[in-house]
């Protein structure tokens, strides 16, 4: 459950999304304002790719967290869920996201002592380069071999990917 300026919706937090978004007839039925010129392209699984209808903001709220945040405006068909919320809200500085016995909670960084937080070490950044050329055909998921010229032996968090063109 969650909250677009003080109204109740069913959303549904996803790490990994690089947006908020909204289905079009729940912000029409808070009367969001969007501008329809903000409007670009969200990909989905398998490098799926949808435009959105426009860009607003709202005071969005989940668990603990209440802050004004960009949200974007899509097209009914492509959520099922009213509310997604991604990263611009809970990768805020303040938000600490914490799953205990399969519940997600979010609540401020002021509340949470976590001392031996600030000790991790910084992460490393490791340029990988593709072994081969690959093609993988569009909306599909392909793999690529990667190599790196790093002497970090840990495992790989990899950030972005490129989905248009060669590796």
């Amino acid at each position: 459950m969650c909250k677009i300026n003080g109204h109740e919706f069913n959303g549904y937090v996803d790490t990994g999304c690089q947006v908020v978004a909204i289905r079009e007839s729940e912000a029409r039925q808070l009367n969001l304002v969007w501008d329809e010129a903000s409007q670009m392209y969200v990909t989905g699984y398998a490098g799926g790719r949808a435009r959105t209808l426009g860009t607003a903001t709202a005071v969005v709220e989940v668990d603990l967290i209440k802050a004004d945040t960009p949200i974007v405006v899509v097209p009914d068909e492509l959520q099922k869920m009213a509310v997604l919320i991604g990263q611009p809200f809970i990768n805020r500085a303040n938000v600490v996201l914490v799953v205990k016995n399969g519940q997600l909670r979010l609540f401020d960084s002021s509340l949470a002592q976590l001392p031996e937080i600030d000790k991790l070490p910084t992460p490393e950044k490791v340029k990988l380069v593709a072994k081969e050329n690959v093609s993988v055909a569009p909306n599909h998921i392909g793999v690529v071999r990667c190599v790196h010229d790093s002497k970090y032996k840990g495992d790989l968090f990899i950030e972005l990917r490129k989905n248009d063109g060669a590796l």
